[in-house]
């Protein structure tokens, strides 16, 4: 659907001819608004910085403006040379395709542009794809998802089946006894574990108490030997001479003890 804001029958350029040419012939179901100005002359470069301005009051309905027109001297693209015009492409919110002249024509419009194209013809088929290859594309992607689905679905079957045929849907009670027996296998040999070193630490502490009975002096005591302190306080008497006469002394015996008073002292 074209819509012109003039008259379209007044189009006689053959840039816009070519244009909607390609259009037509690769995606003919498009909505195309046409906004008609003078390209060239005094007037032309506001009146195409006016239509940039115009048609960004459209957005967000308009995806790319194209903005050109067919070849010429240099004189003739003068308009898409000046400041207005590169200051109001370079503001549009609408990406804004330049196509000035042919491929070797370079004017500051295409500077300012999202993208140049060499012609408006190819500036056209940059916009829309034919709609046979994006047909084509979607075909092939669309085969291409339902092969992958299909895929996936094959692998989770075999991924099912192989589930279903193991034990634990099988026989899930024999999983559970073997668990079972596998935990009470464990706390058996805990408790051997612990049993063990328990009596090992049994064994060691009676060497070791061994040890310290060979080494206490109450051992000596049982064989007949005693241990003389002074009285009340404890001190050990180890000479006679820390002794006086008449003062008494604790001995203490294999079994029992003894408050003696010294009658006697030899040295």
């Amino acid at each position: 659907m074209i819509h012109d804001l003039t008259d379209v029958r007044k189009l006689q350029g053959a840039a816009i001819r070519d244009i909607l040419s390609v259009l037509k012939r690769r995606y003919a179901n498009l909505e195309i608004v046409i906004f008609p100005v003078q390209v060239q002359g005094e007037q032309a470069k506001f009146q195409i910085a006016e239509a940039v301005a115009e048609l960004n009051r459209l957005a967000p309905s308009l995806d790319v403006l194209l903005v050109g027109r067919g070849g010429g001297s240099m004189e003739d693209l003068w308009a898409f040379n000046e400041e207005i015009v590169a200051r109001a492409i370079a503001a549009s919110r609408i990406p804004v395709i330049s196509c000035v002249g042919h491929e070797t024509d370079f004017t500051i419009a295409d500077f300012v542009a999202d993208v140049r194209a060499p012609t408006p013809s190819a500036a056209a088929e940059l916009v829309v794809q034919n709609k046979a290859e994006l047909a084509r594309r979607l075909g092939d992607l669309k085969r291409a998802l339902l092969r992958s689905l299909q895929d996936r679905a094959v692998r989770w079957e075999e991924i099912l089946r192989g589930l279903f045929r193991s034990r634990v849907f099988r026989r899930p009670l024999v999983i559970c006894e073997q668990k079972s027996l596998e935990a009470d296998e464990a706390a058996r040999r805990l408790f051997l574990a612990w049993k063990h070193r328990g009596a090992a630490a049994e064994s060691q502490l009676r060497a070791i108490v061994e040890k310290l009975d060979v080494l206490s002096p109450l051992a000596c005591l049982s064989r007949g030997y005693a241990i003389a302190s002074k009285f009340p306080d404890g001190a050990v008497v180890k000479e006679a001479s820390q002794v006086s006469q008449g003062e008494r002394v604790s001995i203490r015996l294999h079994r029992g003890r003894l408050v003696c008073e010294v009658s006697e002292i030899q040295n």
